[in-house]
C-alpha cells in the first residue's frame, strides 16, 4: 500500500510521507556509527579451548575497559561466541579479533557482521568512548 508497510500479523503502520519509512525506523534516528557481531567458530575440541579461555576472558575485559566491548559470550551449545564491538569499520573489527588468543592459537575463526540496532536494550546505545 502507498505511505504505509505491511508488518505481517501485526498490522500496517501508516506514514505521512509514503518514500519514507514511520520515524522510529530511521536509520538516522539511531546511533550512527553500528557496532559489529563478531561470531566465531571453535576449529579446535572443546578441551582445547577451554584450556585458552581464561587468557580469553582477559582480552575480553581489555577490551571493556577500552570501551570497544559491548558485550561478549558463549553460543549454547558451545561451539562459539559473540562479542559485540563498537568500532567504524570491519576492517577496524578484524583488526581487534586478530589479537583474541582463541585466533592466534588456532582455535576459533570469526565472521563480522556490521549491525545497527534499532529496537531493545541497545536501540539507544551510545559509544562509551
Amino acid at each position: 500500500m502507498k505511505g504505509s508497510f505491511r508488518l505481517g500479523h501485526i498490522g500496517t503502520i501508516r506514514t505521512a510521507d509514503p518514500a519514507s519509512p514511520p520515524e522510529r525506523c530511521r536509520s538516522d534516528a539511531i546511533y550512527d556509527g553500528g557496532v559489529y557481531l563478531m561470531i566465531s567458530t571453535y576449529l579446535k575440541p572443546l578441551a582445547e579451548v577451554d584450556a585458552a579461555r581464561a587468557d580469553h576472558l582477559d582480552f575480553i575485559a581489555e577490551l571493556e575497559r577500552g570501551g570497544y566491548a559491548v558485550t561478549a559470550g558463549r553460543i549454547d551449545p558451545p561451539t562459539g561466541g559473540i562479542i559485540l564491538l563498537d568500532v567504524d569499520t570491519e576492517a577496524e573489527a578484524q583488526e581487534i579479533i586478530a589479537r583474541d588468543p582463541y585466533v592466534v592459537r588456532g582455535l576459533a575463526a570469526y565472521t563480522a557482521t556490521g549491525w545497527h540496532p534499532t529496537r531493545g536494550a541497545l536501540a539507544d546505545y551510545k559509544r562509551a568512548r
